[in-house]
């Protein structure tokens, strides 16, 4: 998305709160909200300046689905 013009925020919200929106899903995902899922990824990199980062999978360190950790890096030394 970033390389057909979108910025790298641009293309986060699309992602999530658009595509939600679009499957009619917003009330229940793609926001962090009290009753919503939770599904987060937490990264070593500010996905705003390098979103490319973010297929390196070394650089997620917390993952979670539902609300619930699957994966968690942090700690790792």
């Amino acid at each position: 998305m970033t390389r057909a013009g979108m910025s790298p925020m641009e293309a986060i919200v699309s992602a999530t709160w658009t595509a939600a929106e679009c499957l009619g899903w917003d009330d229940r995902i793609a926001t962090l909200e009290p009753g919503k899922l939770a599904d987060i990824v937490i990264t070593a990199v500010d996905p705003l300046s390098d979103i490319v980062a973010l297929q390196d999978t070394s650089k997620i360190m917390l993952v979670m689905r539902g609300g619930n950790i699957v994966n968690d890096l942090r700690a790792v030394p």
